[in-house]
This record gives C-alpha cells, structure tokens and sequence, in this order.
C-alpha cells in the first residue's frame, strides 16, 4: 500500500504494508500466511520472537497470534479474511514488575540461612537493564542487576542470615515479606553426656557386682 493506515502508538512497521485483495474475501477455513521480514529493520532491544501480524480492521490494527522462526526469519499467521496486512514492532519501553517476595523459610533459627527470591517480569517490548533491591527492615541488604528482553521474566534470588532474635520486614522494589528468627537450640555435648551416662552406669552396675560375689 502506498498511503497504509498508520501504525499503533509505540510501535514500527517492519517493511512493507499489503492490502491482499479481494478485499473483505471471507474464508470458510482459516488459511496460513507468512511474510519474510528483514531482521536489520528491527528496532534496537525488540526481539524478533515479539513481531506480530497485524490486519487493518478499518478502524485499528488487530495483532494475530503469530510463530516467528527466527532462523528463516520469518513470520505465520492464520486468517480468516483479506485486508491489509503489517508486521509490527512495538517499542514500549521497558518496564519492570516483580512478584510478592518468596521468603523460605518464614520461621529460622539464629545463624539459619534465609531464601527470598521475586519473579522479576519486563513488560515492556524492549530490553532493558533493571536494579533489584533487598531491603530488610528499611536497610538495603543487597542489589542484583539483571537484563531481561521484551515480555521475558527472571527469578532472582537473595540469601541471609540474622543472629538476632526477632520479625524482620522484607522489601523488595516496594513489595514486601517477613520471617522470624527464633534462637538455636543448645548444642548437646555428647562428650560430656557420655561420660554422665558411663559414671551412672559404673554407679549401679559396681554394687551389683560386688553384693552377688558377697552373697555368693
């Protein structure tokens, strides 16, 4: 098409717009189309598994479900109908939104390692470098920087340990956990209760011994 509809905000089209006539052609079967796209056209930080076909609906454009083979490079659809046709690029910017903190376990010991990790999800459409942030109890405890493409997710994962007893607050990117730490049980000294248990042992046994050789 020489003057297509214009693309969605935030978005690019990857080559050329095609108006497959007749136009308004109904199908009783879906059939497949594939377009070949140019991968040097692709927006810097758009994956290629994110490029989507489109249909002008007279009004907007409609994105299908699509498979992208990014060895061929190229892009199918299923269609119901002729219209104008588009391989789109959006280029909303990253953003990142992460999971409530998984904290394992809720319930330590002095000394015991702790586990929180948060599902970090992009849901912009390109990537983007993103700083996790652990607090706990206000206090930045640790930093992770991850990268992540378009709509791609990461699981991130911090460890601690407290020595004091108490409930601490876990933050992470403003969404936050808690767990408690109780004190470690005494260690047993087995040393020592093994010679408590031989000296009780010589006690009753010593006796025994000496009054049956008595009555003997």
């Amino acid at each position: 098409m020489e003057e297509p509809p214009a693309p969605p905000a935030d978005c690019e089209v990857i080559g050329l717009t095609y108006n497959l006539e007749p136009d308004g052609a109904i199908f009783v079967l879906p059939i497949e189309i594939s377009f070949t796209y140019d991968p040097s056209l692709i927006p810097e930080g758009v994956s290629e598994e994110n490029l989507v076909i489109a249909i002008w609906n007279g009004e907007r454009w409609v994105n299908l479900e699509c498979a992208v083979d990014t060895v061929t490079h190229t892009i199918t659809a299923r269609i119901g109908h002729f219209t104008a046709f588009s391989v789109l690029a959006y280029t909303h910017p990253g953003i990142f939104v992460a999971s409530e903190p998984s904290v394992s376990p809720t319930v330590a010991t002095t000394g015991e390692t702790v586990t929180i990790s948060v599902l970090v999800t992009n849901t912009g459409d390109i990537e983007d470098t993103h700083q996790v942030v652990l607090k706990i109890d206000n206090i930045v405890e640790a930093t992770k920087d991850i990268t992540l493409a378009g709509h791609a997710s990461q699981k991130v994962t911090f460890t601690t340990t407290k020595d004091v007893v108490g409930t601490y607050t876990v933050n992470i990117n403003g969404l936050s956990s808690t767990f408690e730490v109780k004190a470690a049980p005494k260690a047993i000294n087995w040393q020592l209760l093994g010679g408590i248990i031989a000296a009780v042992i010589v006690a009753i046994v010593v006796p025994l011994v000496i009054r049956r050789r008595r009555t003997a």
